[in-house]
């Protein structure tokens, strides 16, 4: 599903639990390039105030 909590492109994935580390570890890797990061769930509360 494709949402913004931040005012950029975001999107919200639901997988199985079961695979959730694999997901997570290979859109790390493949997002390298285009300088993908970590945000926090506070980070994103206060990126959404702004």
């Amino acid at each position: 599903m494709r949402l913004t909590h931040t005012g950029e492109d975001g999107f919200m994935l639901y997988i199985p639990s079961e695979y959730a580390l694999c997901v997570y570890e290979q859109l790390m890797e493949r997002g390298k390039d285009y300088g993908i990061i970590n945000a926090g769930y506070f980070a994103q509360r206060t990126l959404r105030i702004e």
